[in-house]
């Protein structure tokens, strides 16, 4: 059974009723569906395409520098490193065969503090949180 939903058309008088030249015209229960379903999926990929851009602009937020591991080679895609960084980052990989993997440094006050990707075994992350209080550098200061 099909519902029928009466869609009005025109103006309306001082007491909220439609005028009487005016004639309803009837809307099926499907097409009444297929436009809400339209106005379901704009909200759905709108909420999606927000929590996309917040998810993106969050990823590096913070984040001093950005060290990429692909085949075993680091390379900077964000801030400056040194490459003495870098060439432990690549030495440490080839002792433990990492093949991939992220290292950021963020910004805590005037320090930074490395953080890894999930998939770095504590081997690789510990020698180098090491390496890193000894030879790494601060963040710059914020106050002008």
């Amino acid at each position: 059974m099909a519902f029928v939903t009466y869609a009005f058309t025109g103006e309306t008088t001082d007491r909220g009723f439609l005028s009487q030249e005016e004639e309803p015209y009837r809307v099926s229960g499907t097409e009444a569906a297929e436009a809400s379903c339209v106005n379901d999926l704009q909200l759905t990929v709108m909420v999606v395409a927000i929590f996309a851009a917040i998810l993106f602009a969050s990823r590096y937020s913070g984040a001093v520098f950005v060290v990429r591991i692909h085949e075993g080679r680091a390379k900077a895609v964000r801030g400056t490193i040194t490459p003495a960084f870098l060439a432990t980052i690549e030495q440490l990989c080839a002792e433990h065969g990492i093949r991939s993997g992220e290292v950021r440094g963020v910004a805590q006050g005037r320090r930074i503090s490395l953080c890894f990707s999930r998939g770095l075994p504590l081997g690789f992350c510990q020698p180098l949180r090491n390496w890193w209080a000894m030879s790494g550098w601060s963040a710059r200061s914020t106050r002008a």
